[in-house]
């Protein structure tokens, strides 16, 4: 994809290719944060992440839960710490 001279602009501050910068903003912050952050409209950063192929997702998990995202493939796996632990827990307990 050729990138808009808005999407170079950000490339040459930050560093870092926008694809990259896009992907861990929006996780960390959100999209409305990051559009803000970037100094673009929503709709601009969800055009990109539109043309640039990338998938935005929202993970519902307990609070005691740590999510780590682990690419797999042609997607992305999201692992729950706390529920491993947990699952983990009644097992033994079933076995005790």
């Amino acid at each position: 994809m050729k990138l808009s001279r808005k999407q170079k602009a950000l490339e040459l501050e930050l560093g870092r290719p926008i694809r990259d910068v896009i992907c861990e903003m929006v996780t960390e912050h959100g999209q409305a944060e990051t559009a803000e952050l970037l100094g673009v409209p929503k709709a601009t950063l969800n055009y990109w992440i539109l043309r640039m192929g990338l998938r935005v997702s929202r993970v519902c998990h307990d609070s005691d839960e740590e999510v780590i995202v682990v690419p797999k493939g042609t997607g992305l796996e999201f692992v729950f710490s706390g529920a491993i632990e947990r699952e983990q827990e009644a097992a033994h307990e079933r076995t005790s």
